[in-house]
């Protein structure tokens, strides 16, 4: 099923951003591929959704449902949220008639987020169970930065290790013990179905979602896949959620580095 894990960041006024971060693992029976796109943005709308569990569906029905929304064929800004998130699971609904021999026996998940305010976030994630799927609205009342929720595999494996890492750098921002955390899971190997090089997407207060490259074990990688970026000028993280300078492959200079343990 391969892992998932949603976070939101909280700066001292109100949330700041939301991430979703997932592995490029795909299984099939003791074969894997450590290239599979999981994460994913729309263009025109500020929605982002990431998936774990079964891929050959859901990885189609994704992008389709990202293209219709920024059709603006399924969600509209001046409905209310949960009119939203009906609307998609509607749409997810539809597009998986007929897909039951495709389906891996097992649950899988698609997890979103978007921005009905310039000052709010709003999650969710819909269960895939055979052919239905069920939307669970998340919801977080915390005043610093949290994660909201973790799917996958690597779920029990992700929990340990982020626990171990927040009790190393109790002062260290959560946002980067989250991500850490995720990376650490992969790198540990414990879990057959969690591999590959981590994939990030985020939804900032203003514009749409955008997918971040990055520096994993001293190689750029953006959408799990190596890649040259540097001529690219937006921004890039490495495996603690530092950000890097995508040109120079390393910290911007002057930037204080700020390791954890």
């Amino acid at each position: 099923m391969s892992l998932l894990v949603a976070w939101i960041s909280r700066d001292q006024r109100r949330p700041s951003a939301v991430y979703i971060a997932a592995d490029s693992r795909i299984t099939a029976g003791g074969e894997k591929w450590d290239r599979g796109k999981k994460v994913f943005t729309c263009k025109t709308q500020p929605w982002i959704f990431g998936f774990c569990g079964s891929v050959l569906v859901p990885t189609q029905v994704i992008a389709e449902l990202t293209d219709a929304i920024d059709s603006g064929l399924i969600t509209n800004p001046d409905r209310d949220s949960a009119t939203n998130w009906e609307s998609i699971r509607l749409y997810l609904q539809k597009a998986l008639t007929g897909s039951g021999a495709f389906l891996a026996k097992s649950n899988s998940y698609i997890f979103g987020f978007h921005r009905p305010t310039d000052t709010a976030f709003d999650a969710g994630y819909y269960t895939i169970e055979k052919t239905a799927v069920h939307f669970t609205h998340v919801t977080n009342d915390s005043n610093e930065s949290a994660i909201i929720k973790v799917l996958g595999s690597g779920k029990d494996c992700f929990e340990e290790i982020e626990k171990e890492t927040l009790s190393r750098n109790s002062s260290i921002n959560v946002a980067r013990i989250c991500f850490a955390s995720f990376c650490r899971a992969i790198q540990s190997g414990k879990v057959h179905s969690v591999g590959g090089a981590p994939q990030l997407v985020s939804l900032r207060r203003t514009g749409v979602g955008y997918l971040i490259p990055i520096l994993f074990e001293k190689v750029m990688y953006h959408q799990g896949v190596e890649t040259d970026v540097k001529a690219y000028n937006g921004e890039c993280f490495d495996e603690t959620l530092q950000r890097i300078d995508p040109k120079m492959g390393c910290m911007p200079d002057g930037a204080q580095r700020q390791p954890l343990r």
